[in-house]
């Protein structure tokens, strides 16, 4: 009888415990940051660092080789840009580790980043993990006005919501174990522009996993949405989207239940500004409000950007059920502004 050959050993040594997958598109300028912070991770667990370029621009690949001394760095380069959700799929696909940790590259992780979100996954299998973000704003006036004020209130309405919402809060700092990954299945790619976070956060959530947010895993976020401008944008897209990905799932309770008190006179006038058709409505309201913070004081001016930002949303979750919103329409006419950081749901 032949003796049944015994099974290759992997050239590259046992599996790490965790792997941290970043995308990156055009991050030339975030990687060094980013780098560093890795390089200086207090851990006792082995893992390693998958970047996936998107569009594998030089700057980013001569940024990585200073590094690949330092770092259990590996990279994967698309020669042309095939959106996160492919980056992200392809970094996840090539992991070894059974701690899938995903971080993206405008983000500054601390020296307990791997740590702490790997021990989360000592116990359980099925749970995924969800650290928020500290915007890092510059000094323009939507931040002085909106951005900052509103950056802290997110985080304290995100931690008060129920289980049964955490899905949408999934983003760029994030954590799984391998099994539910596997359970789940990739990112769609369809979502090529937006969306296909909270998409996977609600399947994750389906798949029985439950969703903490983590405050230990708050983390700096350098490139914050900076402007009304795109701010409404994002808050017609993003509203649009996750309404879409509750009514497949069949219930949009998540969405109807408000965060905030009722006041019947500023939903009246929010109201009468929701009737926009598309995102680029919203885009260019918002570079109107942008035009005119300088000469408002600060009261009135963060009045002005909330309702634009909250009539947007409105006006994104009306477009679903008005038929005027589809994933075709999400990838294309209605693409984000380029050059600033998508946020997570309704940031």
């Amino acid at each position: 009888m032949t003796e049944p050959e015994a099974p290759l050993a992997d050239p590259r040594g046992p599996a790490p415990h965790a792997s941290v997958v970043v995308p990156s598109s055009r991050g030339a300028a975030l990687l060094p940051q980013l780098l560093e912070a890795f390089r200086a991770q207090q851990t006792h667990l082995s893992w390693e660092l998958i970047v996936v370029l998107d569009g594998a621009p030089a700057d980013s690949r001569r940024t990585l080789g200073e590094f690949e001394t330092d770092l259990p760095l590996r990279v994967i380069e698309f020669p042309t840009n095939r959106g996160r959700p492919a980056a992200l799929n392809a970094g996840l696909s090539a992991a070894r580790g059974q701690v899938l940790i995903r971080c993206d590259d405008d983000l500054l992780p601390g020296p307990d980043y791997v740590e702490r979100h790997s021990h989360w996954h000592d116990s359980s299998s099925a749970v995924g993990v969800v650290g928020l973000y500290r915007n890092v704003f510059d000094g323009r006036r939507y931040a002085q006005v909106y951005g900052r004020p509103n950056d802290e209130l997110f985080r304290a309405r995100a931690y008060s919501r129920p289980p049964a919402d955490t899905w949408l809060f999934w983003a760029g700092n994030c954590t799984v174990h391998r099994s539910m990954w596997e359970r789940v299945g990739p990112y769609d790619e369809r979502y090529t522009f937006y969306g296909e976070d909270s998409e996977w956060g609600r399947r994750l959530m389906s798949a029985g996993a439950r969703i903490v947010l983590d405050p230990g895993l708050e983390i700096p976020h350098t490139k914050p949405v900076a402007s009304s401008e795109v701010r409404c944008q994002r808050s017609f897209l993003a509203q649009a989207v996750n309404t879409q990905v509750e009514s497949r799932h069949g219930d949009s309770s998540t969405l109807d239940r408000s965060s905030r008190p009722k006041d019947r006179l500023w939903s009246g006038v929010v109201g009468l500004g929701a009737h926009g058709n598309d995102a680029e409505c919203y885009r260019l309201r918002g570079k109107r409000i942008d035009a005119l913070l300088p000469f408002l004081p600060k009261s009135l001016a963060r009045r002005l950007v909330s309702w634009g930002v909250e009539s947007a949303g409105i006006a994104g979750r009306r477009s679903v059920g008005a038929g005027n919103f589809s994933l075709g329409i999400a990838m294309g006419a209605q693409r984000p502004v380029r050059g600033e950081a998508r946020p997570p749901s309704e940031r």
